[in-house]
């Protein structure tokens, strides 16, 4: 088998290296001559498989071709099926008279593999002998001993139902906590809790040992204030109008209730639904608001009209702002004031809080509408970081945006808004004809002088370049303004330090 393949491999590379010549067409045939050398070594593997022994090549090859010819069967899938439908078999218990995995079984029924001899045998074998015999170890043996008829069991009675205040009077008369209480009942914390907040009901054991409980309780203390359920949903309707009228008068949000009172805010819409009503602490707070309310303590911010949507849109077009602007001065999203200007949502009174107070502050003078000016042009920015010695983070400062818009204006991405424009102007105009630095080259080179270090050396104590060193010592550049006052501190530090070390040296050469 080896030599036989070796003897393709060498006729394949004569043939390669008669066509081509260059290396790269080699190699590419070499690719070819592998895939031909597998596609030969599983043809053959398929064939060894089905004759049961190694393909002899050689001289013989005829008469052991026409020998193991004579051996080959013909079984195909379609017949073993009809064999086993025959004898009314399934396809497990098929693999396991056939000593195979139910997987191996299955291709060879649907042809996907060849069938080696030996298992074409046993087919045929198991061909001959009949259905009953194959199928009796497969048949479950019958319980043929009569069952016994088990008497039925006795229905459980149903322990009463526990109301939650009759779990209150007993916490209250024993003075025990939710988690006393499951102690003594023998269960876990939140059974108790769960019982008592949504009133999930427990197992019968711990109802039979509660009512042990609650008999006791009755016998110290027999009054019991149980609510009927009615009552309860009458009281908590009664608390919702309560709260609505609160809201509406003043209104306030959920959200703004909920700080004034302690409370979550989802525990504001439970009340408002009577879902559940507030505890003996809220409700005493929600009563003291009713009375300020009464005396006139607590008053509504606004009792005007209602803003419309042509206020806001009126607004920001005297303004000439964008929309970005006008949300965060308003604190909002810009999807719900556009949603406003649209009138796709109602006004309440919080956004006509908002909206007087801009247009009051608008009608003082503290915001100016923007003038309409020409595009500022992007190559005078870097002139005017120059000018003015700010960096890019300086510059965003000053004119209250994100750095990163200013680097997208210098490329070219796009340009400022009406606002940054007009500013940039102004900085234009108000900018000095000269540069005067707070940190001149001769102050920086006296300083490295002193310190007796290189430029590589003072850049480092700096974190910046030598070549940054270098501009600032020509004239070439100068640090920002903020850089100019950190550079003089930490030099003079280090100059006051130097001189100690120098003062303490020569004192101890004197002694």
């Amino acid at each position: 088998m080896e030599e036989r393949l070796t003897k393709i491999a060498e006729a394949s590379f004569r043939k390669a290296m008669a066509k081509f010549s260059s290396w790269g067409d080699i190699g590419i045939a070499l690719k070819n001559v592998q895939s031909e050398i597998r596609e030969v070594s599983k043809r053959t593997r398929t064939v060894e498989h089905v004759l049961g022994h190694p393909w002899n090549y050689g001289q013989n090859a005829k008469q052991s071709a026409d020998k193991t010819s004579s051996e080959i069967r013909h079984l195909s899938g379609e017949q073993v099926k009809q064999i086993r439908l025959k004898k009314k078999l399934k396809i497990s218990h098929m693999a396991q008279l056939l000593n195979v995995s139910i997987r191996k079984y299955t291709e060879w029924e649907r042809g996907i593999s060849l069938m080696a001899p030996w298992v074409e045998d046993e087919i045929l074998r198991l061909s001959k002998i009949k259905g009953r015999d194959l199928q009796a170890p497969f048949k479950k043996e019958e319980n043929t001993a009569p069952v016994e008829s088990r008497p039925p069991k006795p229905k459980q009675k149903t322990p009463p139902k526990v109301s939650r205040d009759e779990l209150k009077h007993v916490c209250k008369v024993f003075q025990l906590s939710q988690r006393q209480l499951a102690e003594k009942l023998g269960t876990k914390y939140h059974t108790v809790s769960n019982w008592i907040r949504r009133g999930i009901r427990p197992a019968n054991e711990i109802i039979e040992k509660f009512l042990v409980l609650l008999s006791e309780a009755k016998k110290i203390n027999p009054e019991i204030a149980i609510e009927p359920p009615s009552a309860v949903t009458v009281k908590n309707k009664q608390i919702a109008e309560e709260i609505r009228q609160i809201l509406n008068y003043l209104h306030w949000t959920h959200r703004e209730l909920a700080q004034h009172v302690h409370a979550k805010p989802h525990l504001v819409w439970y009340w408002i639904n009577g879902h559940s009503a507030p505890n003996p602490k809220v409700m005493e707070k929600i009563q003291q608001l009713q009375k300020s309310i009464q005396t006139g303590e607590i008053a509504p911010e606004y009792e005007g009209e209602l803003a419309t949507s042509e206020d806001f849109f009126m607004l920001r077009r005297n303004l000439n702002r964008t929309i970005n602007w006008m949300a965060r001065e308003l604190h909002m999203t810009v999807r719900r004031l556009q949603a406003l200007e649209s009138g796709h949502k109602d006004i309440t009174y919080h956004d006509t809080i908002k909206i007087r107070n801009l247009q009051r502050k608008v009608a003082m003078g503290e915001i100016t509408p923007v003038v309409d000016l020409p595009n500022f042009p992007v190559k005078l920015i870097k002139e005017l970081c120059r000018l003015y010695r700010f960096s890019m983070s300086d510059l965003s400062a000053y004119l209250g945006c994100d750095p990163n818009s200013i680097g997208n204006w210098i490329r070219g991405h796009r340009g400022p808004c009406k606002l940054f424009n007009q500013k940039l102007w102004e900085l234009w105009n108000n900018a000095p004809k000269e540069i005067v630095p707070q940190l001149t080259p001769d102050e920086v080179y006296n300083f490295r002088r002193k310190l007796n270090m290189t430029q590589i050396e003072f850049g480092a104590m700096l974190h910046v370049k030598n070549v940054t060193v270098s501009h600032w010592e020509r004239g070439h550049s100068f640090p920002g303004l903020k850089r100019c006052d950190e550079i003089r501190a930490i030099c003079i530090k280090k100059i006051s330090e130097l001189e100690d070390k120098r003062k303490i040296d020569t004192d101890m050469e004197e002694l």
